[in-house]
Order: C-alpha cells, then sequence, then structure tokens
C-alpha cells in the first residue's frame, strides 16, 4: 500500500483525482446517455479505463509490484484494449458529427488505418522484451493523438466554414471536440520525450506523466460539461 501511495504523491495526487473524475464521468454519461448519441459507446470505454486503473492499483498495492514505466507488463493486453477502444470512441463520434463527406471519408480511412496498426503492434508485441512493448505501445499513443488531432482540426474547419447555427457555449459537440484537441495538444510533446526519460530522470518522467493526468481530467470535465448541455443545443 505504501508504495501505491508513493506513487500518487509522485504524480501529485493526479493520478487518484482521475479516478474519480472517470467514476463521476461514467455516471454521467450512463444518467444523460441520450444526450450525445453519437458518444453511445463512450460508457464502455470509460468502464475499461476504470477497470485498468483498478488493476495498476492491485499491482501496486497488493501484490508490491515494481513498474519502471507505469505500464505493467502484465496489464499490456488491457492498455491496448482502452488505447484502441478510445480512439474508435473518439474517432467515431467525429466522423459523425462531421458533415463534410470529404471529410467523413478522411476519418473513415482514419480509422482502419489506425486499427490495422493497433492491431498489427499487438501482435508484434508477442515477439519483443518488455521494455521494447512499452515503447511499442508508447508510440501507438503518438499515432493515435495525431489522428485524433488532425480529426479536430476538420471539425473546427467546418466550424469556420458553416455559418453558426447556435451560440457554441452550449453545443455538446463543441465541448467534446474542444476537449479531445486540448488533450491531444498538450499531451503531444510530453508523450513525445518522456520515453528518454524512464532511465534517465525518472522524477522528472513521473511528473510528466502527471501532466497527463492532469489533461486527461481537463477532457473529462469538458465531456461532463458536454452532457450537461440543454438537448436543444446539441447540433
Amino acid at each position: 500500500m505504501n508504495q501505491l501511495m508513493n506513487q500518487w504523491a509522485n504524480t501529485y495526487y493526479t493520478d487518484i483525482i482521475l479516478f474519480f473524475v472517470l467514476i463521476v464521468t461514467l455516471f454521467i454519461s450512463i444518467i444523460k446517455r441520450h444526450r450525445i448519441p453519437q458518444l453511445k459507446v463512450f460508457p464502455l470505454y470509460l468502464g475499461l479505463f476504470i477497470l485498468l486503473t483498478l488493476s495498476s492499483y492491485y499491482n501496486t498495492g497488493v501484490n508490491n509490484l515494481k513498474n519502471d514505466t507505469l505500464v505493467f507488463e502484465s496489464l499490456f493486453t488491457q492498455e491496448y484494449l482502452v488505447s484502441i477502444v478510445e480512439y474508435l470512441t473518439f474517432i467515431t463520434f467525429l466522423s459523425k458529427i462531421s458533415t463534410f463527406p470529404r471529410h467523413k471519408s478522411i476519418l473513415s480511412i482514419c480509422t482502419y488505418l489506425v486499427s490495422f496498426i493497433f492491431a498489427l503492434s499487438y501482435v508484434s508485441s508477442f515477439f519483443v522484451d518488455s521494455l521494447e512493448r512499452y515503447y511499442l505501445l508508447h508510440y501507438l499513443y503518438l499515432i493515435e493523438g495525431v489522428f485524433l488531432l488532425v480529426a479536430c482540426i476538420l471539425y473546427f474547419y467546418e466550424l469556420y466554414i458553416l455559418p453558426p447555427t447556435h451560440n457554441l457555449i452550449n453545443v455538446s459537440n463543441f465541448w467534446v471536440a474542444s476537449g479531445l484537441a486540448f488533450y491531444c495538444l498538450c499531451t503531444l510533446p510530453v508523450t513525445i520525450v518522456s520515453p528518454e526519460l524512464i532511465y534517465s530522470n525518472r522524477p522528472l518522467y513521473l511528473s510528466m506523466f502527471s501532466t497527463i493526468y492532469m489533461f486527461y481530467i481537463i477532457l473529462f470535465l469538458m465531456i461532463i460539461r458536454a452532457y450537461l448541455c440543454k438537448p436543444t443545443d446539441l447540433i
């Protein structure tokens, strides 16, 4: 248990705060699931994320397993599953709210392409050691972030081109896309440099992980705000 407490302290407790935000977001996404029909699989993603977090806490606090990368080898399959479900959840959402046929085609290609890359990487991970598996998963995070950011840019381009029909502050889709774009923009630089710090500067590595947790918290808070928009302002 002390090791788990140390992990929370090393991430400035953003880890455990994120866990509780996930639970609140899951509850709201179930209660208000009809508010954003494009996110109907969102509770599944949140549930998998919560289970992954609990599994990580169990390995750290109960089994007292030591971990150098914050990704346990025994949880790689869960990490891959959560990552691909996360990507499919948001890319499908952005595809559904897109109004330009060309953009829908681009997002459809992105969906299949990244899914293929994830599947190929997962199979390849069985033929490399644990550290290389971590790096493989890390680069998948980068690919996911880049493609989701591009999808968000396409959405904002459509908002810029099309005449406004609602006050954006009350549009659920805008809150979700804005939160996702903000998350991707802020975490991509951290994700790029973090693998080099695993052994060279572990305290800084853990601190950088805390920033990823922080931006996850902001993302889910913005999604909660999206669920709280009026039903008439979902377009």
